[in-house]
C-alpha cells in the first residue's frame, strides 16, 4: 500500500489514489473535493485515511504513512473498531486513536442530513460548524458532508459554508459526498474540485442480484403500501413502455421495442405514475419498481454479458441518475406531472441512444 491508502482501497479507487496522493506529496491539496458516485463506503474510508493521515504524531508519517497505514499494512484489511486489536489501538499517537474510535474532538466534523427532520442540514449545523473552523488549532479539520446534494445541502446551508469552503481561515479539508455533480448547487461544485469514484458494479446492481436470486424488489414492499396501490405498481410492468428486450445483436446492446416501446407510450405511463404518487405513495418505493420493471427485460440468456458492458453499465449510470433527481425534485413538491414526464422521455431516449 501507498502512504496515504490501503492497497485494497487503491485498487478499487485506482484514479482517486492516484490525484490525492499526488496533492499531498506537491502540498497541493485543494481545501475542498466533490466525491461523486455510488461507492458511499470507499468515500468513507478516504475520508477517514485522509484524516489519520493529515493529523498523525508520527514522525515519519511522511515516508511511512499514519498509524492507521501501518495497521492496514499488518493486518491487510479494511478494519474497524470491532475488529481492531486493542493493542494496535493502544500502540497509535492520540490523534489517530481519537480518529480511529471516532471520538476526536477538533479534527473530525460530519454535517448530516439526519439531524434535520426534513431530511436537509439544519442552517445553524452550519452555521456553528464555520465559527468553529474560524478559529485556530493546531489541527487539520477534515469536515464530510456525507449528503450534499440541492435537497439535504440546500441553498441556506450553503451560503452557510461557502466563504469557508473557499478561505478557510484555519487547515480544514471538506470531502461532499454526491452521487451526481448535477444534483449539487453550482456554487458548492464551483468550490470544489470533482472527483468520480469507480462504482461497485454487484452492489450498484443490487436490483438485479435480487432478481437474479428470485427475489424482485418490488415485493419487498407488498405489505407496506395499500392492495390496491400495490396492484398499480405491478400493473406497470405491463404497461407498453415496458414492451422489449435488451440483447446483443452482432456484438452491440440493443433495445428491441415489440411495437409498444414510444414517446406515445411514455407519456401514458408517466400519468399513471402520477396517479400512483397522488395516492400518497414515497416516491423511491415507486421509482424502484420502475427500474426493476427495466431489467426484467434484459435477455436472461445473455444477462452475464450484458450486465459486464461498458455500454450497459453507462446506460445504467445514467438512469440511476435521473431516477434519484426525479426523486429529489419529487421530495421538493416540484410538480409531480413535469418530473414523471421528463423522467420517462429521457429514459425513452436513453434506450435509444446505446453506445
Amino acid at each position: 500500500m501507498d502512504k496515504l491508502f490501503s492497497a485494497a482501497l487503491s485498487e478499487r479507487q485506482p484514479h482517486v489514489s492516484q490525484l490525492l496522493t499526488a496533492a499531498v506529496e506537491r502540498d497541493k491539496l485543494a481545501h475542498a473535493y466533490l466525491l461523486t458516485g455510488r461507492a458511499l463506503d470507499d468515500k468513507w474510508l478516504i475520508a477517514r485515511h485522509l484524516a489519520h493521515y493529515m493529523n498523525c504524531m508520527k514522525e515519519d508519517r511522511h515516508t511511512r504513512g499514519s498509524c492507521l497505514a501501518d495497521f492496514l499494512r499488518v493486518h491487510r484489511g479494511e478494519s474497524d473498531t470491532s475488529t481492531a486489536p486493542a493493542e494496535a489501538i493502544e500502540a497509535a499517537c492520540q490523534n489517530c486513536r481519537w480518529l480511529y474510535l471516532d471520538e476526536h474532538p477538533k479534527a473530525w466534523y460530519v454535517l448530516s442530513a439526519e439531524a434535520g427532520k426534513s431530511g436537509k442540514i439544519p442552517v445553524e449545523a452550519a452555521r456553528n460548524l464555520s465559527e468553529e473552523l474560524s478559529r485556530i488549532t493546531n489541527y487539520t479539520r477534515v469536515v464530510v458532508v456525507e449528503e450534499a446534494n440541492e435537497y439535504a445541502l440546500h441553498r441556506p446551508c450553503a451560503n452557510a459554508l461557502l466563504k469557508t469552503i473557499e478561505e478557510p481561515k484555519s487547515p480544514c479539508l471538506f470531502l461532499l459526498f454526491s452521487q451526481s455533480q448535477d444534483s449539487v448547487l453550482q456554487t458548492i461544485v464551483s468550490r470544489c474540485q470533482v472527483v468520480p469514484l469507480v462504482n461497485d458494479r454487484e452492489k450498484n446492481l443490487g436490483l438485479l442480484q435480487q432478481m437474479m436470486a428470485g427475489g424482485p424488489i418490488s415485493s419487498q414492499v407488498k405489505d407496506l403500501v395499500d392492495g390496491e396501490i400495490w396492484a398499480q405498481i405491478e400493473g406497470l410492468k405491463r404497461e407498453e413502455f415496458f414492451a422489449g428486450t435488451y440483447s446483443f445483436d452482432n456484438g452491440r446492446l440493443t433495445f428491441k421495442s415489440r411495437g409498444g416501446a414510444s414517446p406515445k407510450s411514455a407519456l401514458a405511463l408517466a400519468a399513471k405514475l402520477v396517479a400512483i404518487l397522488d395516492e400518497e405513495l414515497e416516491a423511491e418505493i415507486l421509482f424502484d419498481a420502475l427500474i426493476e420493471a427495466e431489467l426484467s427485460l434484459l435477455d436472461k440468456a445473455q444477462l452475464q454479458q450484458i450486465i459486464v458492458s461498458p455500454v450497459f453499465s453507462r446506460f445504467f449510470s445514467s438512469l440511476m441518475a435521473q431516477n434519484q433527481e426525479a426523486i429529489r425534485q419529487i421530495n421538493q413538491y416540484v410538480g409531480k406531472k413535469a418530473v414523471c414526464e421528463s423522467l420517462v422521455l429521457r429514459w425513452h431516449e436513453l434506450r435509444h441512444n446505446l453506445k
